[in-house]
């Protein structure tokens, strides 16, 4: 489509978000509370509509499925061994919190507060933790470290694996403490694992911010609108180009445009408007609107492996999976949200130092009672 053309359709807002996982789904909830501005939010994947999404057993169906992740590899990574390291990201109403595994953590205290001591203003734990607890509606109810009223529904396992009591001992008698509440209280040591699940359902940013909100006339939530570009004049963010249906659309921004297209997308986009480093834009013939050398740098992702144990006693995740039983507990969820498909089979977490030191963990330990490549 011609430029002419799109700026004829453009539409017009307060408020434009770019992407609709987790963040995007709070912006377009918090914003769209007053009535007398308009939001527009663009997400480039689909409808979370697919009832796999909801179902927590179904993370390992629903986290591969091209239609909700955008299925990024790393280059070949040399300290890797040559190997192109997946990259999961949600690319659907949600994001990534409609395709993660739901566990619960928030990261160590001492992380923000040195956020803050680099400079990050209103980024210590103190300035987070109010945030925090506003979001959770918690099993534990409302204490110094959690909230119990709020969207995020964030509970226990109902029935915890026999595998559990061995694995805190385990972890205890190798010098480990043990924890009561790893998001909370106690950040370090091993203990159990909360999950962002409420009511047997994931709990999505989708399902307990933007749904909620869509009731409301002036909020538009666009799927499988794919954004081009920050459209900039004058050195002003004023609308965004989009994809959709075969066709580039425009839209407009009174106030602002908000990128939260996650740590991967939304500096893709503001390379593709201009912004970041000037060679590498100009090395892809794209007009300067910036040089932001940043841009696109520094990040920081949580590499992980796993390692698989054969277990000597029938206590393991393992019969659920059989092919009749699977079926039988897919139906029963259908029918109450309630079951073995109501829940991730996971057992403890641990964050812990791994070596003398260290002022706070540095490694993540998440306990299954059943193989991450297990099937039916």
């Amino acid at each position: 489509m011609a430029k002419n053309d799109a700026q004829k359709n453009a539409q017009e807002f307060d408020y434009i978000i770019v992407g609709a996982g987790s963040a995007g789904c709070v912006l377009a909830n918090r914003l769209s509370e007053d009535a007398d501005t308009n939001v527009l939010l663009l997400e480039a994947g689909g409808p979370d509509n697919n009832p796999f999404l909801s179902m927590p057993i179904a993370m390992r169906k629903i986290w591969p499925d091209p239609r909700y992740n955008w299925g990024y590899y790393t280059e070949a990574e040399a300290n890797l061994d040559g190997r192109n390291i997946f990259l999961p990201r949600g690319k659907v109403l949600g994001g990534s919190s409609s395709i993660n595994a739901m566990v619960y953590a928030r990261g160590h205290p001492l992380d923000y507060d040195q956020w803050r001591q680099m400079g990050l203003t209103g980024w210590g734990f103190g300035d987070v933790l109010p945030y925090f607890k506003r979001a959770e509606n918690n099993w534990r109810g409302e204490t110094s470290h959690h909230g119990g009223d709020g969207p995020l529904r964030v509970s226990q396992p109902e029935k915890q694996s026999p595998l559990y009591d061995y694995l805190l001992a385990s972890g205890e008698a190798a010098g480990f403490p043990r924890s009561g509440d790893l998001a909370g209280a106690e950040p370090e040591g091993i203990g159990p694992t909360d999950f962002t699940i409420g009511g047997g359902r994931r709990s999505s940013a989708a399902r307990v911010y933007l749904h909620p909100a869509l009731a409301r006339a002036n909020l538009n939530a666009e799927t499988n609108a794919l954004v081009a570009k920050v459209m900039i004049e004058d050195g002003r963010a004023i609308g965004v180009r989009y994809w959709q249906g075969g066709a580039m659309k425009e839209a407009k921004a009174r106030r602002e445009v908000i990128l939260s297209g996650g740590a991967y997308n939304s500096p893709q986009i503001l390379m593709l408007s201009g912004i970041g480093p000037a060679d590498d834009l100009a090395a892809h013939g794209i007009d300067l609107e910036a040089d932001a050398p940043n841009v696109g740098k520094n990040l920081h992702d949580h590499l992980s492996f796993h390692m698989t144990y054969a277990c000597n006693q029938p206590i393991t995740f393992d019969p659920m999976l059989r092919f009749d039983r699977m079926v039988a507990s897919v139906a029963r969820w259908f029918v109450t949200h309630d079951g073995p498909a109501a829940a991730l089979p996971m057992t403890a977490s641990a964050f812990i130092r791994t070596r003398e030191g260290l002022d706070r963990p540095d490694i993540e330990f998440l306990m299954s009672p059943v193989a991450l490549d297990a099937h039916m």
